[in-house]
């Protein structure tokens, strides 16, 4: 593991927000790990701690990768705001919310907004020295591909109290930086939500309501959100495929109004740790490159997320031996990223239907504690994409943890693939054990197909890192078979009717 790595997974475990029961009566924060940092052992986590920063700063700067010999180039970071007269693009247009038994969506107000003090950064000078900058926020510039950057507003809903109030962070930010001269092309998105209590406000300024510090709070029960972005010129620039923790999610692209909208449930993800002793074991002694705290004596925290970009799967089968089979408690999550198709790692037949195809492409979101944020794997003798996944044998109470998993794929993209008619076709959702035992899991499975998108879905198998596999078969009839006395015929094609004198067998 590079150094790098290191240090942001150690950064990862300090600043983890852990979160507090939902209960009105129970505001206390929930109970944190019990596998504390050891002078005999490197404490793991598996944990998806990507939403576990309320607050997020807008920046751009400038790098010494030259586009030209006139220019260095710049990339940014820009937390879309909340759509006004000012920004019409690039802004979150509404949130919306409702309990899984109403029909009826209701409005999320838009409240407070974070303190943000600037970000500093730098444009690099040729005579060698340097100019600072200081940006957090700005005007989106629609010719040149940049989206506006605002202050994290904070939302609120009286008809879905949470532990802490009424609040919620919603959260959309866009990374970006300069593929040409003079415009700048998005390269990541990502949506969350959080249900915070506002427990101060600046305090440089009286009277202040610019929010300086929130605790994370758990959701109300069966509550799920619908996010509406409205990208305006950066429609175009959206691709890939979003990846994420929401329940039952389901996407809508509308090309007319350039706009996205994600809705589904919080995710109950399990996190997972253990302890890998010291000294190391050979196989992972190029692995865990840092010894003991100078300070205290004690070995670091290796915490894995798919946010981090690590093949976290492969490395948490790798580990299962010195992970608990029971979750250290479990973790909600609403949150959706996208990646970029130039990012993925797919076959020839699989880069061929996505290549010419712009947009997004597909979405996967599961709440098994690690996965990788990669397409399936599409195998084209079998027909079939594969997935797979891992956690803990058992949540935190000691019940057996079922998984839920979701695949929607587009479906010009799915009829490349299978070379099928949609709307005569039949998906079938296989769960292999990751054990190596033989057979596939009993599941709850299912196939529909909305808005232009096929989505299949599997719910209730089991751990540890089971392999999900969908395939899509056509069920349209293509011959039958015709009687005359003794005499049968068999008819093919698509006109389906037997000659004259001929009868079909019932």
């Amino acid at each position: 593991m590079k150094k790098t790595a290191l240090t942001l997974a150690v950064a990862l475990t300090a600043s983890f927000c852990f979160l507090a029961d939902a209960a009105a009566e129970n505001t206390k924060p929930a109970p944190l790990a019990t596998d504390l940092s050891r002078t005999d052992s490197y404490v793991l986590e598996f944990a998806d701690g990507s939403t576990s920063y309320p607050n997020e700063n807008g920046y751009q700067s400038t790098s010494n990768s030259s586009l030209s010999s006139e220019q260095p180039r710049r990339d940014y970071k820009a937390v879309l705001p909340y759509c006004d007269e000012k920004n019409k693009f690039g802004c979150i247009q509404s949130i919306e919310a409702k309990k899984t038994s109403e029909s009826v969506w209701k409005l999320l107000k838009p409240g407070p907004k974070f303190w943000n003090h600037p970000i500093a950064s730098f444009t690099p000078n040729r005579d060698g020295t340097e100019t600072n900058n200081l940006w957090s926020t700005w005007v989106g510039e629609e010719e040149i591909g940049l989206p506006p950057s605002g202050k994290v507003q904070i939302f609120d809903s009286t008809s879905h109290t949470h532990g802490g109030g009424t609040s919620y962070v919603v959260k959309a930010t866009m990374t970006g930086n300069e593929q040409y001269p003079g415009f700048l092309t998005t390269n990541e998105f990502g949506l969350s939500i959080i249900p915070v209590k506002i427990e101060s406000y600046d305090p440089s300024v009286v009277g202040s309501k610019e929010v300086l510090y929130v605790e994370n709070y758990r959701f109300p029960k069966d509550i799920e959100f619908r996010l509406t972005i409205k990208l305006g010129s950066l429609y175009t620039q959206l691709n890939g495929w979003f990846f994420g923790r929401i329940t039952d999610a389901q996407i809508e692209l509308n090309k007319k109004d350039q706009s996205l909208v994600v809705r589904g449930k919080p995710s109950i993800t399990p996190v997972q740790n253990g302890y890998m002793p010291y000294p190391l074991p050979q196989q992972f002694e190029d692995q865990f490159i840092a010894g003991p705290n100078p300070e205290n004596g004690n070995l670091p925290t290796y915490a894995y997320s798919p946010s981090i970009g690590l093949n976290t799967v492969d490395r948490w089968i790798s580990y299962k031996k010195y992970l608990n089979t029971k979750a250290s408690y479990e973790s909600e999550v609403w949150k959706i990223d996208a990646a970029p198709k130039s990012s993925f790692d797919v076959n020839q037949e699989f880069e061929k239907c996505l290549e010419d195809k712009a947009g997004v492409s597909g979405l996967l979101t599961t709440n098994a504690t690690t996965y990788n944020p990669n397409p399936p794997t599409w195998n084209s003798e079998e027909s079939t994409l594969s997935y797979q996944v891992a956690g803990p044998k058992y949540l935190s109470d000691g019940t057996k943890n079922q998984g839920n998993y979701l695949l929607a794929i587009r479906s010009d993209v799915a009829s490349c693939l299978w070379k099928s008619d949609l709307q005569n076709a039949r998906a079938t959702v296989e769960v292999t054990n990751g054990d190596g035992s033989s057979g596939a899991q009993v599941t709850t499975t299912s196939l529909s197909n909305r808005n232009g998108w096929l989505y299949f879905s599997a719910s209730g198998f089991h751990f540890s890192a089971p392999t999900i596999k969908v395939k899509l078969m056509s069920t349209k009839v293509t011959s039958i078979t015709c009687y005359k006395g003794q005499t049968k015929k068999l008819v093919t094609g698509s006109n389906l009717k037997c000659p004259a004198g001929y009868k079909k067998k019932a």
